[in-house]
């Protein structure tokens, strides 16, 4: 599981999965904290990306964390809709990355495909969307 934000024209974070799953539950990500020192930007959230913590949460029987998702973290993002330009140039950066020997989850493409759009950057730990034409960044602390 690994979730992202986007984070848009330099004020705009796209949320990846990975993000929230030690939303409060680890000093790794402190999501309070990180969100505080980035009340300027617009930190959006899309439905790939909401799936895959609802699920990964879903799978573990995880209510509380759930329910501290729902009532708690996804409020303070925008919520963006994945439209059918962004499965175009998902489909279009999948046959970019496989032609290059890289396999991604179609859910990062989605999410690679709406930062674009939005002129966003990626929030996320995953280093593999390095190898797209997109920004990220890691919010992550060691």
């Amino acid at each position: 599981m690994s979730n992202h934000w986007i984070r848009i024209n330099d004020s705009l974070r796209v949320g990846h999965e990975c993000c929230f799953r030690h939303c409060g539950t680890s000093s790794q990500f402190d999501c309070p904290r990180n969100f505080a020192g980035h009340r300027q930007d617009t930190l959006c959230l899309c439905e790939a990306v909401d799936y895959e913590i609802r699920r990964g949460y879903l799978k573990t029987s995880a209510t509380t964390r759930l329910s501290a998702y729902e009532n708690r973290v996804k409020r303070q993002f925008q919520w963006v809709i994945i439209t059918e330009d962004d499965w175009k140039q998902a489909a279009r950066f999948w046959a970019d990355m496989a032609n290059k020997g890289k396999a991604f989850s179609d859910v990062d493409l989605l999410v690679a495909a709406v930062a674009e759009r939005l002129g966003g950057v990626i929030v996320s730990a995953d280093a593999d969307f390095d190898a797209l034409p997109i920004k990220r960044e890691n919010w992550r602390t060691s």
